[in-house]
């Protein structure tokens, strides 16, 4: 009888123990165990130069150099239509006084504003070449080619070079037939070019 008391009172007080995983209603709910939330790693501040060795020569100070303006003249020539004589071209007969020149060398250049020449010809006398060549300026109006010399050289007269006065104007007649180019200084005395260019 003792027996069944016990059994029964210990039946009894059974629910009031409480399981660790479960709690009373209406009692406060413990927090739920959580992995810990990664972290992101510290940031780092710009690096820090190292400092030079103690017996280092400081470095000599930069200087500040002027600005200069930007000498774009160029810029003319995108709103300049091309002129019939641009190009390159290739010496091919050489008179003078009506006679031809033989053997002669030459080339010009020609861009929108500026032209250089270099002609190589044999002397007459069987001497030294005889050799022209130059940089000009120049406008072309119909057929009127007018130079104006920056830099140039001869040796015509003599052995010796003749050069240029810078400034120096010319007028020649220019008239351009599909590839060719002739330039005269007059009826007798021309040039005759072709474009390869």
């Amino acid at each position: 009888m003792r027996n069944r008391l016990a059994l029964a009172a210990l039946l009894l007080l059974l629910p009031l123990v409480q399981d660790p995983q479960r709690t009373a209603p209406g009692a406060p709910t413990a927090p739920a165990m959580q992995d810990p939330a990664p972290q992101d790693p510290p940031l780092l501040g710009p690096p820090v130069p190292a400092l030079p060795p103690a017996d280092a020569r400081p470095l000599p100070p930069v200087p500040d150099l002027p600005l200069s303006a930007v000498d774009r003249r160029d810029l003319i020539q995108r709103f300049l239509p091309p002129t019939p004589v641009e190009g390159f071209w290739e010496l091919r007969r050489m008179v003078v006084r009506g006679h031809d020149v033989e053997p002669v060398r030459g080339y010009a250049w020609f861009g929108q504003r500026h032209m250089t020449l270099d002609i190589v010809q044999g002397s007459p006398t069987g001497g030294e070449p005889l050799v022209q060549a130059g940089v000009r300026r120049y406008r072309l109006d119909g057929e009127l080619l007018s130079t104006t010399a920056l830099i140039g050289h001869d040796n015509h007269a003599g052995d010796e070079l003749r050069f240029d006065a810078p400034g120096l104007v010319e007028q020649r007649r220019a008239v351009v037939a599909g590839p060719a180019l002739r330039i005269e200084r007059d009826e007798q005395t021309w040039l005759e070019f072709f474009r390869i260019e």
